[in-house]
């Protein structure tokens, strides 16, 4: 049986599950268990710290960074990524089951029968991924650089003048406003550096979770088409392998055929008679029919799969 090799897909919904963000909910006959109940406090506290990180983000863009309007605008810039990173994590939150159906559909159902095929866009999705994970990680590496690089005093002034903090050249990973406390103070700047890191770091996880799903589930379809289309050009015609022998298709999702060997003809010392040959023609060529009307419902069938597919993704990501 040819079925194809595991997806990338199944690796990016399962990632998001072992580092706790969805699917942490204790199974019945484990509620009593302290490693069960533990993973369960850890899923909401995640969950918490990202609220918590984007509302004192919030905060301090309409609080304190209004003062200097081009400094406004850049914090609300990342607000807005902010706010797709806990969109993207609330669908993972509470559809990842049905995400996750998607993920074990693919990685199940997916036809092999062209291995070339297969392969091909099994680097394309592994190359989409890549360079998703690729582009997100520069973006967080550029932001911690950033923040690493000496001021001016003009700039110092202008981010005491702003956040009103006693040590401005303490600049954390992003600005956040905690009432009452000076978050450039040591102690506090430590702790909430990390916990900022933290959360920035499962939000934009998230991202490439949900924000990669579509693109590779639609190149290993794309590849899934492929190999449907030289099924469909099939149609009407005699199907041979390399040898030249007759093959007759079982299963052209798993490429499972039977083969009709090349014989010559045997030396017959007496012809049969013309009835007994428009009999033996006439049966060939109703066994021809039914072959072609069992080819053709495997192809329908194999189209039906991939449009399950295709609906699967799209109501999992943006109709539930």
């Amino acid at each position: 049986m040819a079925r194809s090799p595991p997806t990338p897909v199944q690796f990016i919904v399962e990632l998001v599950a072992k580092v706790g963000l969805v699917d942490f909910h204790p199974k019945p006959n484990t509620r009593r268990d302290w490693k069960a109940v533990f993973w369960q406090f850890i899923g909401y506290f995640q969950h918490f710290l990202v609220g918590i990180y984007i509302f004192f983000h919030f905060l301090s863009s309409t609080g304190r960074s209004i003062r200097y309007m081009p400094e406004f605008f850049q914090v609300f810039y990342e607000d807005c990524i902010n706010l797709f990173g806990l969109i993207f994590l609330q669908i993972a939150y509470h559809f990842y089951a049905d995400i996750k159906s998607v993920a074990n559909f693919m990685e199940t159902s997916l036809s092999n029968a062209d291995k070339k095929v297969t392969e091909m866009y099994q680097k394309k999705a592994k190359l989409v991924l890549c360079v998703l994970v690729m582009s997100v990680g520069g973006a967080l590496a550029a932001t911690l650089f950033e923040k690493l690089l000496p001021l001016s005093e003009h700039d110092l002034d202008m981010l005491r003048f702003i956040y009103r903090t006693k040590h401005p050249e303490r600049r954390l990973f992003v600005n956040v406003w905690i009432p009452f406390i000076d978050e450039t103070e040591s102690g506090y700047f430590e702790v909430i550096y990390a916990l900022e890191l933290v959360s920035f770091v499962l939000l934009h996880l998230t991202v490439i979770t949900i924000g990669g799903l579509l693109p590779v589930s639609i190149a290993h379809i794309e590849g899934q088409y492929t190999i449907l289309s030289t099924y469909v050009e099939k149609i009407g015609r005699i199907h041979r392998d390399v040898r030249g022998n007759t093959v007759y298709y079982t299963n052209i999702e798993n490429n499972e055929y039977v083969t009709k060997q090349l014989t010559k003809p045997a030396v017959r010392l007496r012809l049969p008679s013309k009835k007994i040959q428009i009999q033996n023609h006439q049966r060939e060529l109703h066994k021809e029919l039914l072959y072609e009307r069992l080819y053709f419902r495997q192809v329908v069938m194999f189209h039906q799969k991939l449009n399950t597919l295709q609906s699967k993704v799209i109501v999992s990501l943006f109709y539930e």
